[in-house]
């Protein structure tokens, strides 16, 4: 109607316009002062750019302009609906306002404005009340997260999991997995806790299968960072980049792959527990349900007189009759192994394409370890010690141990790295700073048969760089001399050149200035302008206050004493 009055003709008056309109606006009872507040609104609206219907749209009434709540009463009902320690219901957080204000409209109202809050501010509620859930189906995933991946191996997405099935053992056992961005292929290894050495057996597994990374992506917890799993990438030139914590969009393959496993392999093992506390819940009322099923199932089977059925129920030797038992962790990795070759010869949902042949389409050269053993060492319990006279101390699963080698002698009381071989009848040494290999160290205890070779060779070790040293002593003192000479030349010829200026500097305090000339010390030419000691060794001797500490620091710094000597000599001199 607005739009059409706006565009009537010329000589048109509203009366006659509305007139115009004939019976299908009878619902909006026109009247000309209505018209003209309308065209008001609509020609404000067209000039803000703001949607001319919501501006003409009559919202008395409505819950959004309920005049009844004033600021104080809404900023108090969104305190309590964002709150995460409590989750008050409507009729609980009406009764808080009422103790706290005296001027409370109906729970009608407050109950209407709650409503429309939660309609208007949807996701923020959503992100208040459960943070994980709110990620999941609310945080945005435009574009395609492996595009940047475009070979195998470009990047693996590693992490860990609490397996959702409680094993015979009464452990859930953690499950450790990777993934290749670009082919999706995976390893899974089972672990009965969490460790550094955990990912470094899920590694090792993957490098045997895949070949070797370009980076792996990694969460922020203690098993993923640590000098450990830094020290196999920086070895094998392996990149690593944390994500922080609770950002698991940050490394959304390997999270999309445990999904995966969880639906189409755990939910179908006997001891699924349920993924969270929700489901959890659930699955213990429906296996009691069950429970009550196969037990009347077996009353009737055997039998049993309700007195006598119920004392078997509460009979714990029997219990076994009424309890479904759950996979062995044998049966669990069995399980895991043969579900990864059918998931890994199973369409993709994401790249439309089987992992397997995905990963022999664009290989390109994948970097390998061909010596398993060495994938062993490389991938060994990585520590720091002290190379003592011993050799180096060790504490393996409350054993000591005493690793000893004739190369170790040069670095005796310095820290090295060093790594455990599995049979622990070795280690092998490395610098620490520059990661240099130093030796193998072999126990005595377990290898006793070196043990008289070891100690000969570590004996002749420290005789050579004892001669070493002594040639280099001899050689040092033969050239003393000679060194000293070139030192005085070059010292005296300095002085002459100092001396010069400061005779030529007026402002220069005359008491300051020894002359080489007429100073000497052995024929020696001495430092000029000396303060500090020399003026101490001068002033205790000019004033007869000499004590021990001089006379120690006086044999510490002999040179020093020659020159307080020689200016005081050259002081008596002057005064005749």
């Amino acid at each position: 109607v607005c739009f059409m009055a706006s565009k009537r003709s010329v000589g048109v008056t509203i009366e006659i316009f509305i007139e115009s309109l004939g019976v299908k606006f009878n619902a909006l009872e026109i009247t000309k002062d209505k018209l003209k507040r309308w065209m008001i609104k609509h020609k404000k609206a067209l000039k803000g750019g703001v949607d001319s219907v919501e501006a003409l749209r009559d919202n008395r009434g409505r819950p959004s302009g309920c005049a009844s709540l004033r600021e104080e009463h809404t900023e108090m009902i969104i305190g309590y609906l964002l709150r995460r320690d409590i989750k008050p219901n409507n009729i609980s957080i009406y009764k808080n306002l009422c103790m706290v204000f005296d001027d409370m409209p109906s729970l009608a109202t407050v109950e209407r404005w709650i409503k429309r809050w939660k309609t208007d501010n949807r996701l923020v509620y959503e992100i208040a009340k459960n943070p994980d859930k709110s990620k999941s189906h609310f945080l945005p995933a435009f574009g395609n997260a492996s595009e940047s991946y475009v070979r195998v191996n470009a990047g693996w997405e590693l992490d860990a999991t609490p397996a959702d099935v409680l094993c015979s053992d009464g452990k859930r056992w953690q499950i450790y997995g990777l993934i290749d961005i670009y082919s999706r292929m995976a390893v899974v290894t089972m672990e009965k806790k969490t460790s550094a050495y955990g990912v470094s057996r899920n590694l090792r597994a993957g490098f045997l299968k895949l070949g070797l990374p370009e980076i792996i992506i990694t969460d922020n917890g203690r098993d993923y960072k640590n000098n450990h799993v830094d020290d196999i990438c920086l070895r094998l030139g392996i990149a690593k980049r944390e994500v922080q914590p609770y950002s698991g969009q940050k490394k959304p393959h390997v999270e999309r792959f445990f999904g995966t496993l969880t639906r189409s392999l755990f939910q179908q093992i006997k001891g699924y527990v349920g993924h969270n506390i929700s489901e959890r819940q659930e699955l213990v009322a429906q296996r009691t349900l069950e429970k009550r099923h196969e037990a009347i199932k077996l009353w009737h089977s055997k039998k049993y007189g309700e007195e006598s059925f119920s004392k078997a129920l509460m009979n714990r030797e029997n219990a076994e009759l009424f309890v479904e038992l759950p996979v062995s962790s044998d049966e669990l990795r069995e399980f895991i192994s043969k579900w990864l070759i059918e998931y890994e010869n199973s369409l993709h949902g994401s790249t439309k394409m089987i992992p397997k042949d995905m990963y022999k389409s664009n290989r390109g050269t994948v970097r390998t370890v061909g010596d398993e053993r060495m994938l062993d060492l490389m991938l060994g319990v990585s520590l720091v010690r002290s190379v003592s006279k011993k050799g180096i101390k060790m504490r393996v699963e409350g054993i000591d141990f005493q690793y000893s080698a004739s190369k170790l002698v040069p670095h005796i009381g310095t820290k090295v790295k060093v790594i455990v071989d599995d049979s622990l009848d070795r280690i092998y040494v490395y610098e620490l700073d520059s990661g240099v290999f130093i030796c193998e160290a072999m126990d005595f205890a377990v290898n006793p048969d070196a043990k008289r070779s070891i100690i000969k060779e570590a004996h002749a070790e420290y005789k050579k760089h004892e001669a070493k040293a002594k040639k280099l002593i001899r050689d040092a003192e033969s050239k003393r001399e000679e060194v000293d000479e070139a030192v005085s030349k070059i010292w005296s010829s300095k002085i002459d050149k100092l001396e010069e200026v400061d005779k030529k500097d007026v402002n220069l305090p005359k008491e300051s200035i020894v002359l080489k000339d007429e100073i000497e010390t052995d024929k020696k030419p001495v430092l000029a302008g000396y303060t500090g000691l020399v003026d101490r060794f001068y002033q205790k001797m000019r004033d007869g206050t000499w004590s021990e500490k001089d006379e120690k620091l006086k044999k510490a710094n002999m040179q020093l004493y020659e020159i307080a000597i020689a200016k005081l000599e050259h002081e008596d001199k002057k005064t005749g």
